[in-house]
């Protein structure tokens, strides 16, 4: 799954919440940095902090139908596409990877006349 944040201007910050339902049983979650988890650096952490993104909750216990949401904020240093993957691991021993995205822009603006003067 990607979860794709969208456009932001360098130097500012966008955060989006994404929803889903849970269609399993009843699970609890946690959510890792995959290159913290790769490492064998698996405490967890919150907030989990992936490159130029932060993911909320670390945590989550849901009930079967439940509906859930994570935020993600994205603050980047850098002009151009960021990537990013999380997993989310359930107590079953089950993991499922997510792609976080964003594009990080700069505004540029050419003033072309000024009062109808070229």
């Amino acid at each position: 799954a990607v979860l794709d944040v969208g456009y932001c201007f360098f130097g500012a910050s966008r955060s989006v919440d994404f929803s889903a339902i849970n269609k399993g049983g009843v699970g609890r979650f946690i959510i890792m940095d995959k290159a913290r988890w790769e490492s064998n650096d698996r405490e967890p952490v919150s907030p989990v902090k992936s490159g130029p993104f932060t993911i909320t909750p670390t945590f989550l216990d849901v009930a079967q139908g439940d509906d859930f949401s994570i935020s993600v904020s994205f603050t980047p240093t850098r002009i151009g596409q960021h990537e990013t993957s999380v997993l989310l691991i359930c107590d079953n021993c089950q993991m499922k990877e997510l792609q976080i995205r964003g594009n990080c822009c700069a505004a540029s603006v050419q003033i072309e006349s000024v009062d109808e003067r070229a």
